[in-house]
């Protein structure tokens, strides 16, 4: 094999991957844990029944094949209660999980094959131990699309997104959900501009901010900057779908500007990713025209896309959305 020369991956059905690692973490190593847990709750409530024993040495005992019994219904009652409770919180966590699972099925069915690169193990162990208290089935959706991310691209979200979205609360996931349509996306960032006509007009303030910063999503300081710098004839884009913004430096000069932004964290990134909701067009368009007004040496256009390939677009240049 020459120089140079790139190994093929082999190509997997995403939904066969999902079903292998299902059996290689939750199969192999999930059902242990899970009987482990039963006989931890069962010895809680041996445990519990000792206590009783050793604080009522008065209580009547009686023993029936090695079985201890104590003749006292209200103790007997208490032991049973235990057991019964341990083993429905059991049946809960295993019933969300695989309710996450099916999920994910249904998301993966019919997916184009993807490289047949094993997701960590330690990772769907930290995904199974998340979602066994997850039972919204909103949020159990938002984790589906999780696992069918790691699924797809695997290490396309770390530990840490896992930890802050397993304590992200419905509440806080709507909240951004309605307000990520007003997100800024670029290459390397994400986030909202901290400009004071736009903040308004997409009806977020201040106490928002904050409350997303609260639950790991924004970056509430409003002091950092979003530099751009342009190169001579250098030109840079900004797009969704649908329309795509062209900044193009004209001079023969080495331009740069600024403006302040809430920048999302890491977190928040990976939840635009996993929500899929892209910057409105309205608002991009808003965006666009502040660009224009604000960087004067810079020509700000923006166009329809007609068809996008990779990164290689075919735009409607003849109309600048600008203008209008």
């Amino acid at each position: 094999m020459g120089e140079g020369t790139e190994i093929a991956k082999a190509l997997v059905s995403p939904v066969n991957k999902l079903i292998d690692c299902v059996k290689c973490a939750f199969g192999k190593i999930y059902e242990p844990i899970h009987i482990r847990r039963i006989a931890k709750a069962n010895a809680f409530a041996l445990k519990t029944m000792q206590e009783v024993i050793d604080d009522n040495p008065t209580l009547a005992q009686a023993y029936n094949n090695g079985m201890i019994k104590i003749e006292n219904d209200k103790i007997n009652g208490l032991a049973i209660r235990s057991l019964e409770r341990s083993l429905y919180q059991e049946m809960v966590k295993q019933q969300n999980l695989e309710s996450v699972i099916s999920k994910t099925y249904g998301l993966l069915d019919g997916e184009p094959d993807v490289i047949d690169e094993p997701v960590e193990q330690d990772w769907m162990m930290r995904f199974a131990n998340s979602v066994e208290t997850i039972s919204d089935d909103d949020m159990q959706l938002l984790w589906a699309k999780v696992l069918a991310g790691e699924i797809k691209k695997p290490k396309s979200y770390s530990l840490r997104t896992l930890e802050s979205l397993k304590n992200l609360s419905k509440e806080e996931a709507l909240l951004f959900q309605k307000h990520c349509e007003y997100v800024i996306s670029e290459t390397k960032c994400s986030y909202f501009l901290n400009e004071e006509d736009l903040l308004k007009k997409s009806n977020i303030d201040m106490d928002i901010i904050l409350r997303l910063s609260e639950c790991g999503i924004a970056n509430d300081s409003g002091f950092i900057n979003r530099d751009f710098r342009f190169q001579s004839n250098e030109s840079k884009i900004i797009y969704n779908d649908n329309i795509i913004i062209i900044m193009q430096n004209k001079t023969s000069q080495t331009l740069t500007f600024t403006c302040q932004v809430y920048p999302l964290t890491n977190f928040g990134c990976d939840l635009i990713s996993i929500i899929n909701q892209q910057t409105s067009d309205a608002y991009l368009l808003d965006y666009a025209q502040f660009l224009k007004c604000r960087f004067k040496n810079i020509k700000v256009t923006a166009h329809r896309i007609i068809e996008k390939t990779g990164m290689n677009f075919r735009i409607n240049q003849d109309i600048d959305l600008l203008d209008k």
